[in-house]
């Protein structure tokens, strides 16, 4: 998650808003750009969906991310909250 904080900072300035859904999004668009890169050069809509089927700890913005069924599932997942500037684990 800093990660993609400070990545996300970097392109839209300090006091950008940021929140859940725009990691959210970034790792749909992650998740989509790999599975294309596996399906191969001539992908079309079955080598895709076996691709995303495949997909196994992506490393994400949310964290690891692994295709389950129909949906995709996040092996690891934090709540944080901004504390005085700073990210903090909410508790």
């Amino acid at each position: 998650v800093q990660k993609f904080v400070k990545k996300y900072r970097e392109m839209f300035g300090a006091d950008a808003k940021l929140d859940q859904y725009h990691a959210y999004g970034y790792d749909a668009v992650l998740m989509l750009a790999d599975s294309i890169k596996r399906a191969g050069a001539n992908v079309d809509r079955k080598s895709l969906r076996e691709a995303l089927a495949k997909t196994k700890n992506l490393d994400a913005a949310t964290g690891m991310l692994t295709w389950e069924g129909a949906e995709p599932i996040r092996a690891t997942a934090a709540i944080v909250q901004r504390v005085n500037g700073k990210w903090k684990a909410f508790k």
